[in-house]
C-alpha cells in the first residue's frame, strides 16, 4: 500500500509520477479521513472490488497500447475507463478529455472544462442566467455541470488550482528559465 500523501495536489506534480496514495488527512473536527474521487486516484488507489471484464483481442490491443503510453498498467487503465464511464452515465452532458491532471470533465460538446464553468458561476454570484447566456449552451447541460461539480468537488478543486498555477508568474516558479515574449 502506498504511503498517504499531505497534500493532495502532490499527487498530481506530473500524471506520469504515479503511485501516491489518495487518502488525504482531513480537515474535519472528527478526524475521518476524506478519500479523493477524482478519475487519477481511483485509477490508481487499491480497489475493494473485483471486476472481471471481457474484452474482444482488438479492445484488449487498444487498451494496452493506450496504457503503454501513458506509462501504467492495462488494469488501471481499464478501472479509469469503468470510472469514467459510471460518471457518464450518472452524467450525460459530461465528456473527459486527456489533460492535467489526468482526465478532465468538460461540458459536451464545447470547450469548457467543469471546473471553467463553476468558476464563471461563481464569479456572476450564481446567476445562471448570464452564465447560460455566455456559454451558449442550455441551461439544463450547466445545471448538469454543476452538478458534477457538487458529486465531485475535490476532482474540480485540484482542476482549478493546476489552472490558476498555468499562468507565467505560475509556470516561472516551476520553470526558472521561462523567458516571456
Amino acid at each position: 500500500m502506498d504511503r498517504p500523501s499531505s497534500n493532495h495536489e502532490q499527487a498530481f506534480p506530473l500524471v506520469m509520477n504515479r503511485p501516491r496514495m489518495s487518502v488525504v488527512p482531513s480537515k474535519k473536527l472528527a478526524g475521518i479521513p476524506f478519500v479523493c474521487e477524482c478519475l487519477h486516484c481511483m485509477a490508481t488507489m487499491t480497489k475493494e472490488a473485483t471486476v472481471s471484464v471481457r474484452l474482444t483481442a482488438r479492445e484488449k490491443s487498444g487498451l494496452d497500447a493506450d496504457a503503454r503510453m501513458k506509462g501504467i498498467p492495462s488494469g488501471t487503465a481499464a478501472a479509469g475507463y469503468i470510472a469514467e464511464g459510471v460518471r457518464r452515465s450518472r452524467f450525460p452532458a459530461i465528456e473527459f478529455r486527456d489533460g492535467q491532471p489526468g482526465r478532465v470533465a468538460y461540458l459536451v460538446g464545447s470547450r469548457w472544462p467543469v471546473w471553467m464553468i463553476v468558476e464563471l458561476v461563481r464569479e456572476l454570484d450564481g446567476e445562471m442566467a448570464k452564465a447560460v447566456k455566455l456559454i451558449r449552451k442550455p441551461a439544463a447541460l450547466v445545471r448538469m455541470a454543476l452538478a458534477y461539480a457538487d458529486a465531485y468537488p475535490q476532482e474540480i478543486k485540484d482542476s482549478a488550482a493546476l489552472a490558476s498555477r498555468r499562468d507565467y508568474a505560475g509556470m516561472k516558479q516551476e520553470i526558472p528559465e521561462l523567458e516571456q515574449l
